[in-house]
């Protein structure tokens, strides 16, 4: 994960991240984003993906770029209030964020990381799989 600080930025690395429940992984990055504005890092292992969030910073979208020897990187927007046509044909007013995922193709293929970036989106559909894992 990116964290801001006041002279740049810095990549907290969260090892095995897919492995963490969701409040647990929450305690973890608070965490680590403390030990990261105080100066410190708590894991010096090589990050292999970043989520970079510009939205807290009223940024509606942008293209994050790979950070070596990472393989992606996820930049996600602000969430915004966006007319939207419901599921029966009637203009409804939804939460919306701008999620851009970049790859690097050497190590993912693109078809998985469409695949990825479905999943990341029917999750934030439907936040009851966040909790449950399904």
């Amino acid at each position: 994960m990116a964290v801001t600080l006041e002279n740049g930025v810095a990549v907290p690395v969260l090892p095995r991240v897919d492995q963490i429940p969701l409040g647990e992984l929450s305690m973890m990055r608070r965490e680590l984003t403390g030990l990261a504005k105080a100066g410190r890092q708590a894991n010096l292992e090589p990050a292999g993906f970043t989520v970079s969030n510009l939205g807290m910073l009223n940024v509606d979208n942008f293209i994050a770029i790979i950070n070596p020897p990472e393989t992606a990187i996820l930049a996600v927007g602000s969430i915004q209030k966006r007319p939207v046509v419901g599921e029966g044909g009637e203009l409804v007013i939804r939460d919306m964020l701008t999620m851009t995922l970049s790859i690097d193709h050497r190590a993912v293929d693109g078809a998985l990381a469409a695949r990825f970036i479905n999943t990341i989106k029917d999750r934030l559909e439907n936040p009851q799989a966040l909790v449950s894992g399904c």
